[in-house]
């Protein structure tokens, strides 16, 4: 079934926000701290583990080598650059104001807060990406129920220190990775192995980023840096 994958993932993390919301009491700011730290920490690791296999290689006499350098640095240059012209992370401020509305929380002020950081580490990355278009063109979702079970305890963590905004970072997923599911199923005959290899790169790449951001608490652009996994594909089309 195409789409399953993306389905789970909706329930597991509207799921783990409501177990983060009725258990919040019992979660103390240093445990949430505790938390998210290892999770960064993590998540870098997975990032750095998917950046680094798609970049070395073993060279016939036995030296490492290193491939796909000037794709990643002009993808993530010009997709940076189209990311800030679009204004991404405006957008999904936004949205998140617009649900605000319509959830009638104008007075909450974690609202915006739960939404943006639990959308962020579910909604960006390789996994969102590469595990929707095998969803799509292999009818696999194995990678995506993966990410399903990070994704619950993530938003848990999130709806717990900051409510029911966390819980609507199922909207963005559902629809950005459903979308790219069911579009992966319409272009199959146009993809190559090298688009998906640098796509799963520049992915690698921002999963690394959205770890730094959580461990250390930063608040590097990601969301703007999104149009460099366009870019990566268009690279290496033509590159």
């Amino acid at each position: 079934m195409v789409g399953l994958g993306t389905i789970v993932d909706v329930v597991a993390i509207i799921g783990g926000g409501l177990v983060g919301m009725i258990f919040q009491q019992f979660i103390s700011p240093q445990l949430r701290r505790i938390v998210m730290q290892t999770l960064g920490l993590a998540v870098i690791f997975v990032g750095m583990a998917g950046t680094l296999s798609h970049m070395l290689r073993i060279a016939a006499n036995g030296q490492l080598t290193t491939i796909n350098s000037m794709m990643l640095i002009i993808s993530l240059t010009i997709g940076g650059i189209l990311g800030w012209l679009l204004h991404l992370e405006n957008a999904v401020t936004y949205l998140a104001q617009w649900f605000k509305r319509i959830f009638k929380r104008q007075n909450d002020t974690r609202f915006i807060t739960g939404f943006i950081s639990a959308t962020i580490p579910t909604s960006v990355g390789a996994m969102l990406i590469i595990g929707a278009l095998q969803d799509g063109l292999q009818h696999d979702p194995q990678l995506l129920f993966t990410k399903a079970i990070l994704d619950g305890v993530t938003v848990a963590i999130f709806a717990a220190a900051y409510g029911m905004g966390a819980l609507l970072a199922a909207v963005p997923v559902g629809v950005l990775q459903g979308g790219i599911t069911f579009l992966a199923v319409f272009v199959r005959p146009w993809l190559t192995t090298a688009m998906l290899d640098g796509v799963s790169l520049v992915g690698s790449v921002l999963i690394f980023t959205v770890g730094l951001n959580v461990l250390f608490e930063l608040k590097l652009p990601v969301l703007n840096m999104l149009p460099a996994l366009i870019v990566a594909m268009v690279y290496t089309l033509f590159g």
